[in-house]
């Protein structure tokens, strides 16, 4: 099943313009700049990973990883 047939929902925030995104995007690719990542967690302990951001624990990005 696809994303779509699942009826899932993203939510986000549009920060600045078009060309400053892909300005960001031109500069992480040329290995300029990296995300902060807090910690990386199995899908499998997804639950752990959304308390530690409720909890406000992480400083940097919390990833899921398959």
């Amino acid at each position: 099943m696809g994303f779509f047939s699942q009826n899932q929902t993203i939510h986000g925030t549009f920060i600045g313009t078009g060309s400053e995104f892909f300005e960001l995007l031109r500069l992480v690719s040329a290995g300029r700049l990296r995300p902060v990542v807090d910690h990386v967690f199995p899908l499998a302990e997804a639950a752990k990973a959304h308390r530690r951001m409720e909890e406000g624990e992480h400083v940097g990005k919390i990833v899921l990883s398959v």
